[in-house]
């Protein structure tokens, strides 16, 4: 009995906490405006190679490394929801609208994809959100924060190689 009233109490907390409010949601949708889930997609891509190389026998099927791949989406879901909890512990709702409103403009978005074809209209915008306030409170939240990113981002990425190499070994292809 006491272990189902302790199974039930941990079910019931897990589901409140991942709930997701305004906030939140507002957080999740700047990190995906800003590039950042983009750049986890790419790091999850790079994961398998590592693993080819590192773990995988040569005669690995290419049907079975097309299986080990799925979950990239749940896994870059899951990934955005634990980082979106380190921005909120820096930054309040207001501020997140701040840097998405930024992060929405044609102007960031060439910035974030490099591209040559800046004009001077978005040079001047990328210059005024340099400039301001905002961008301020980013640069001095900027060492706790990657602190908080980099712990949350470690766990993340050690807990999806031990996960996919667990399959390849169980799946009897590691070298």
């Amino acid at each position: 009995m006491r272990a189902f009233f302790l199974t039930f109490f941990l079910a019931l907390t897990f589901t409140v906490s991942a709930q997701v409010d305004s906030y939140q949601r507002d957080i999740i949708n700047y990190l995906t405006i800003n590039g950042t889930v983009e750049q986890y997609g790419l790091v999850y891509d790079e994961l398998f190679k590592v693993l080819k190389k590192q773990v995988a026998s040569i005669d690995t099927p290419d049907t079975f490394w097309k299986t080990l791949k799925e979950g990239k989406e749940e896994s870059l879901d899951e990934l955005i929801f634990m980082l979106s909890f380190a921005y909120r512990k820096h930054f309040t709702q207001d501020e997140i609208g701040e840097l998405t409103k930024f992060y929405k403009t044609d102007a960031a978005q060439k910035m974030i994809s490099n591209s040559p074809n800046l004009t001077e209209e978005d040079n001047d915008i990328i210059t005024d959100f340099y400039a301001s306030d905002i961008t301020a409170k980013v640069e001095a939240k900027h060492n706790d924060l990657s602190k908080d990113i980099l712990e949350v981002s470690s766990t993340w990425s050690r807990e999806l190689f031990s996960e996919k190499m667990g399959v390849i070994v169980k799946g009897g292809y590691a070298k």
